[in-house]
């Protein structure tokens, strides 16, 4: 097997990176600091999609739904979005919440039901995606939330 290359075309680097799907429709999502977002195919690494407008800044984090079907990204826009991937449709689906800050950090609930988003606020964002509602805004302790995560019941948020 050939060495992994790892310049997947962010000019000013990669932040962030994970597989949307599974198996043969598995699919190499990532992120950088040129406010892009590039999907491309695992094998051959040929782009199938790229995202570039929709972050002012750069793009820091990402996190695809347990399903497969969406992933969100957040950014030095402050800005958190939702991408679309079910079947075929491979689109920016809307706008999720706002910080006054860079996001850091995001996850979903197990069931895909919450995303939380946290970074430079010293906040916290539980949002509830059938609506885009904030059904929690937590305070921390720290000056930036750097990693998050739900336990697998979606109990507690790490």
């Amino acid at each position: 097997m050939a060495p992994p290359e790892w310049n997947f075309g962010h000019v000013a680097g990669i932040c962030d990176v994970s597989f949307v799907g599974s198996g043969d429709e598995a699919l190499l999502v990532t992120c950088g600091a040129d406010n892009a977002v590039t999907v491309r195919n695992p094998e051959t690494l040929e782009i199938e999609e790229s995202f570039t407008e929709e972050h002012d800044d750069a793009v820091n984090v990402l996190a695809v739904r347990p399903d497969g079907a969406k992933f969100a990204t957040g950014s030095d826009d402050n800005s958190v979005k939702l991408f679309n991937f079910a079947g075929a449709s491979r689109e920016f689906e809307s706008n999720v919440v706002r910080f006054t800050l860079p996001v850091r950090a995001l996850a979903w609930s197990a069931d895909g039901a919450f995303l939380a988003a946290g970074g430079e606020d010293n906040a916290v964002k539980v949002v509830k995606m059938d609506d885009k509602s904030v059904a929690l805004d937590l305070a921390t302790r720290s000056k930036c939330v750097k990693s998050l995560a739900f336990d697998p019941k979606g109990d507690f948020l790490d």
